[in-house]
């Protein structure tokens, strides 16, 4: 889980996180 925190910070968590649209919405008050 530490991972995502780390790519979070950089630039490209965003293409990762398109693929995890849950992951998104538990960290974001999108979802």
């Amino acid at each position: 889980m530490q991972a995502s925190l780390a790519e979070l910070a950089r630039p490209p968590f965003a293409k990762k996180v398109q693929s995890k649209p849950v992951f998104l919405g538990k960290h974001l008050p999108t979802g």
